[in-house]
Parts: C-alpha cells; structure tokens; sequence
C-alpha cells in the first residue's frame, strides 16, 4: 500500500509539474521577446531621462529607439492583435498592438502601415516599415512595452528574447 501511495505522490508531482509548464510556455509566447527590426541595427537612443533631440532639456523617453534604413520591415514582436494602426501626434504613423496578459506594444514613426486594427499578428509578422513621421530626426523605430499600463525598457525584453530564441 505505501507502494502505491509513493507512485501516486510521484504521478501527481508530475501532472503538476507539466502543468507549470504548459503555463510557462504559455506566458512566454505572450512576452514580446521578439525583435521588431532585423538586427544589424542600432540603438540611438535609450529608455528614461533623456535629453529631448528638440528641446535639449530632460524628458522621459516611454521606449528605445532603433535606427535602420528607410523602408526596413517592422515585426510584432510576440503573437497578438492590432488595438491601433494610424497615426498619432509625436509618434506619426504608429501600430499598437495587444498581446494579451497586460502586455502592449507600440511601433513609431512608421513610414508605412501594413496591419489593420482587429488583425490578428504573429511573431515576426510585417506589421510597417521604418520611417521618419511625426515628432522625429531621422529613420528610426520607436519602440516601447507596456505591462499593465505602465512602460518598460524594450531592450531588456529584447535581450531576454535573445536567450528564448536563440538557436
């Protein structure tokens, strides 16, 4: 009988286990662990206190910005839909989408739009390409994450990503 007990301990252990990570692998497609340009590209300006390109005094910064070429294809960064797609004062032609679980993105200063709002996208799905509209000084994307309406460092869920996809 105390076989038995331990075998079913263990059996339970285990479907708990599997559950944990069919969970985890959930959460982790959810993450935008993506990146939203093909690298090479370069980051020209960080997440924070910074000082504004216009204005030169201090402003915070919601996201980072990557600097490629004009044209240069912009992917969703983790599965999700298309909340916005249009443009918006400062950002210019801009997409959002919603990734569900809290986590948002949106993508700047397109020069063009591919996604429409209410479109499911995927990982690594066209969703613009990189442009100069709106509030910028160059080709560049602004990119930022938003956990339950409050901004995070892109690159730090750029660089987590680095490690879920390498390989």
């Amino acid at each position: 009988v105390a076989l038995d007990d331990g075998f079913t301990l263990r059996a339970r252990e285990v479907v708990e286990r599997l559950e944990e990570a069919r969970l985890f692998e959930t959460v982790i497609h959810t993450l935008p662990l993506g990146a939203p340009i093909a690298e090479p590209y370069r980051e020209t300006s960080g997440f924070g206190s910074r000082p504004d390109p216009f204005t030169r005094r201090n402003a915070w910064h919601d996201g980072v910005d990557l600097a490629k070429f004009y044209g240069a294809p912009i992917t969703a960064t983790a599965p999700g839909v298309v909340s916005f797609a249009g443009v918006k004062a400062g950002y210019g032609r801009v997409v959002e989408v919603d990734h569900g679980k809290g986590f948002k993105t949106r993508y700047g200063h397109l020069q063009s739009i591919t996604a429409k709002v209410g479109a499911k996208v995927a990982i690594g799905q066209k969703i613009g390409t990189m442009g100069s509209t709106g509030r910028s000084t160059g080709p560049h994307l602004h990119y930022e994450v938003y956990y339950n309406g409050k901004s995070y460092d892109p690159i730090k869920f750029l660089r987590a990503g680095k490690h879920v996809y390498k390989g």
